[in-house]
């Protein structure tokens, strides 16, 4: 499911960049994810829609990437990969607790047993990338 909602994100957020490149979606300490979103890829290869996924360790390099998912076990090392992802105007993303209070864009959480997704909305600017206005509307913040 998280899959899906993270290949959807992309069609509402605009970077700096030409929109027929491919988009490059890191996932850090989530091994099942990565293997969700290598299978969505490829379905979504004879749609005219390029991603490619990647992925790292918390030390990776982050340029040329445009959204990173953080994954269980991350926390420690928010702050500093936060910090470097915004200066890249990447995308983050993670399901754990208090990762927009620590500056990430995209929070997930569970409500009545409904995945759904949280936007920091304050920090926008800060990443360099425009979020659609229905991106907006959805999120639950």
């Amino acid at each position: 499911m998280r899959a899906n909602y993270l290949i959807r994100f992309v069609d509402f957020v605009r970077w700096g960049r030409p929109m027929n490149e491919p988009t490059t979606i890191a996932v850090l300490n989530a091994p099942s994810l990565y293997r969700e979103l290598l299978s969505i890829a490829e379905a979504k290869r004879s749609s005219n829609r390029e991603f490619r996924i990647i992925e790292i360790q918390a030390t990776a390099d982050l340029k040329g990437v445009d959204l990173v998912f953080f994954g269980t076990g991350t926390q420690t090392r928010w702050n500093e990969l936060i910090d470097r992802a915004q200066l890249e105007s990447i995308v983050t993303v993670s399901d754990q607790t208090g990762f927009m209070d620590a500056g990430g864009l995209i929070e997930f959480s569970i409500h009545k047993n409904r995945l759904r997704f949280s936007l920091n909305l304050e920090s926008t600017e800060t990443y360099g990338v425009d979020l659609s206005s229905k991106l907006i509307q959805l999120s639950a913040r």
